[in-house]
């Protein structure tokens, strides 16, 4: 699942404008994150905008892609469908170890997806509805899957648990007549997907920084 860093519909002056914003955030976020104490394989839980995550999948260690210089596949994005009062957060990353199970599977999930219903977000400061908010996954209208290849698979039923949802106001990514503020967006996760074969998903956690236009969209 791609971001695209251009606006189509922007104008180009825009669009540049979110461009190099989607660079400077990316390079900058590419400092070394803290390891787990307890779970070494895994980053340590954290509020900063580390662009990190991670999580176990059936006991194999599963990570978020950490960001390049010119970034194409960002840690975490949220995509918010206010005329239908829903939001979906994606997690990209991989296995550290592809599993032997999961050779079948191809290099196994590239994603990992949350589908929240009854959240209206029509613009970045409405992301502060996240903050602290507790989400259960019932599989039937708030649920969470893997995705590979952009094929959605599973409704797992779990705990969704949001951390502290904040605007950076002295990170702009935009100008000075027009700021555009990143919003640090992190959270906890664990479910179930039961089907054909179970996965069973615990320790997970990310810490997203989140720029509207660039790993935040709006989609009407």
């Amino acid at each position: 699942m791609k971001t695209l860093l251009l606006c189509r519909s922007c104008p180009k002056g825009k669009s540049l404008i979110l461009l190099l914003a989607s660079i400077i955030l990316f390079f900058f976020a590419c400092k070394k994150v803290k390891q787990d104490n307890e779970f070494p394989d895994l980053p340590a839980y954290s509020e900063t905008g580390s662009n990190s995550g991670g999580v176990f999948i059936n006991d194999n260690v599963w990570l978020c892609w950490r960001p390049t210089f010119i970034p194409e596949i960002p840690a975490l994005e949220i995509h918010s469908y206010p005329q239908g009062d829903s939001l979906i957060l994606v997690l990209n990353g991989g296995y550290k170890k592809i599993p032997p199970y999961s050779l079948e599977e191809g290099l196994g999930p590239n994603a990992i997806f949350f589908v929240i219903k009854n959240i209206h977000i029509t613009n970045d400061a409405d992301l502060l509805k996240l903050n602290k908010k507790v989400i259960l996954l019932d599989s039937t209208n708030n649920y969470a899957g893997l995705s590979y290849g952009g094929e959605k698979r599973g409704r797992g039923k779990g705990t969704l648990y949001m951390g502290e949802v904040k605007v950076n106001t002295h990170g702009n990514y935009g100008t000075k007549e027009n700021p555009i503020h990143p919003y640090t967006v992190p959270g906890r996760f664990a479910f179930e997907i039961n089907g054909a074969k179970t996965y069973v998903l615990k320790e997970g956690r990310f810490d997203g920084k989140q720029v509207n236009g660039i790993n935040f969209k709006i989609v009407e």
